[in-house]
């Protein structure tokens, strides 16, 4: 027997509220045991799709046109489940007695969420009764999928939540990033310290040309040799 894993949430947490209820018409969503989103199509363009996996079935659902189409490969038609590593890329990939019968890929943005529902389908074909137990620990490189501090979602694309960081914590991290650099970025800053500087002082120093070289104060005559001054510097 095949149930949901609690986790840190339902499976389906991070799938659009209609169509979650749009996935409810076609299947029971208690019997869902993981969920995964994809973001990359066949030709490598970016796409919005979901895979959801119950104890019979694992379904594919992508948004076409504005509204989803949802397609259904039962578990008895895989022979194979592969995650194959690509290029900043990872691929589930689907086979049986050496066909490929689907593929799937992943930004490394959703790699841990289709290393687990990979996990959860190779225990299905398998016929491991604890696939899928409630009572399955967590992995320590699994993100969770909500926050234990204040129970919001956490986004696909951050480890933690991101209104519960600590800043003082992140202006650290940037900082160590940037200790082996330390000579380079101090004399940086004195160059834009002195640009700006010269930047401030440029009025001042073309005062002179102005009221005294082009006579521009009231009662001076133009005096060339100014103009001729600054010319030549």
């Amino acid at each position: 027997m095949v149930a949901p894993s609690s986790g840190n949430g339902s499976p389906l947490d991070h799938l659009p509220a209609e169509l979650t209820a749009q996935l409810g018409q076609d299947t029971p969503l208690e019997d869902v045991v993981a969920a995964a989103p994809y973001d990359l199509d066949a030709d490598g363009m970016y796409t919005e799709g979901y895979l959801v996996l119950t104890a019979d079935r694992l379904g594919h659902l992508h948004r076409t046109n504005g509204h989803w189409d949802i397609h259904w490969l039962g578990i008895d038609e895989i022979g194979e489940a592969q995650v194959v590593d690509g290029l900043g890329i990872k691929l589930l990939r689907l086979t049986r007695d050496g066909e490929q019968l689907a593929e799937f890929r992943f930004t490394l943005r959703h790699a841990k969420s289709a290393a687990r529902i990979h996990r959860q389908l190779e225990r299905i074909l398998s016929d491991d009764d604890q696939a899928g137990a409630a009572d399955e620990p967590a992995r320590p490189d699994e993100k969770k999928l909500r926050c234990d501090k204040c129970d919001r979602v956490i986004p696909a694309w951050a480890e933690t939540c991101p209104a519960c960081m600590n800043r003082r914590k992140i202006l650290y991290r940037i900082l160590d990033f940037g200790r082996p650099y330390l000579g380079r970025a101090v004399a940086a800053f004195a160059v834009a310290m002195i640009m700006t500087a010269m930047a401030v002082a440029q009025p001042w120093l073309l005062k002179p040309l102005v009221n005294r070289g082009f006579g521009a104060a009231p009662g001076v005559h133009p005096d060339y040799n100014v103009v001729l001054l600054f010319v030549g510097i």
